[in-house]
């Protein structure tokens, strides 16, 4: 049985609330709790995995491989969205030279 951490009176499992506690439940043996004595809510480890140094590893490494494949979707998301040609058709501006460079009228 898990114990709070503030009041050590037994948790009960609590749903996940928004993307970060989705994520840890999914890459991480965390899952959500909350102490009906004292309110606390949080994340404990799983009943049965032991928080070491392997399972924080596996942990690096998910977390590496979601880093590299949101870069990647990023990335491909940058071309498919852009307008055709975008690079194809720029020129960069002209340098102003004494024969190009607009003069102020007279007074």
């Amino acid at each position: 049985m898990k114990l709070c951490p503030n009041c050590h009176a037994p948790v009960h499992r609590s749903s996940t609330r928004g993307l970060a506690e989705k994520l840890a439940k999914v890459l991480t043996s965390y899952r959500p709790h909350r102490c009906r004595q004292c309110g606390w809510r949080g994340l404990l480890a799983k009943e049965g995995y032991a928080v070491h140094r392997g399972v924080r590893w596996t942990v690096l490494k998910e977390l590496a491989f979601l880093i590299l494949i949101t870069t990647v979707a990023l990335y491909i998301t940058r071309y498919v969205f852009s307008p055709p040609n975008a690079s194809k058709n720029y020129k960069p501006p002209a340098a102003v030279t004494p024969e190009t460079a607009v003069t102020p009228p007279a007074k």
